[in-house]
């Protein structure tokens, strides 16, 4: 996932950029604090969204207001911590691929620390929005194949 670079602040009272709320859902989306509507992502603001916004801010000391503007402190944290959140993936995918090289079995956990079933393993599909460039994880449990295929 690449920097949030918003182009116009986003808030309640602001017609939002569709770029900018395409960005924000799927930040927040990878640090959880945006969980898909049933209706699915829109590039437009909607309720989850200004509530993870104001959820992150508490969460992280900022000044708690749902709004977000270009190189803002809401902007900065965010992207910092979803670069922290990338490198920790990438390091338990490193374990996980050791883990597996050794034992020949999945990794314990999803990225929500979540253990899938026996007979299960847990796998990271991308959910691309169309003509945007814009993607968000969805940790899932798929079966092992049962059709005498290899696991993971």
């Amino acid at each position: 996932m690449k920097n949030i670079r918003l182009r116009g602040v986003v808030d309640r009272a602001a017609r939002a950029d569709e770029n900018d709320t395409l960005q924000i859902k799927s930040a927040l989306g990878a640090l959880g604090y945006y969980k898909t509507p049933g209706y699915g992502v829109t590039p437009y603001p909607d309720e989850p969204m200004f509530d993870g916004i104001k959820k992150y801010q508490r969460d992280n000391k900022l000044r708690v207001d749902g709004v977000m503007k270009p190189g803002g402190e809401t902007e900065d944290s965010m992207n910092n911590r979803v670069a922290d959140v990338q490198a920790a993936e990438r390091a338990r995918h490193g374990a996980k691929v050791r883990r597996k090289q050794r034992h020949g079995q999945p990794g314990p956990t999803d990225a929500a620390g979540k253990t899938c079933p026996d007979g299960y393993y847990s796998t990271n599909e991308k959910f691309c929005v169309p003509f945007t460039g814009v993607c968000m994880d969805n940790w899932v449990c798929r079966p092992y194949p049962s059709d005498g295929g290899t696991r993971g």
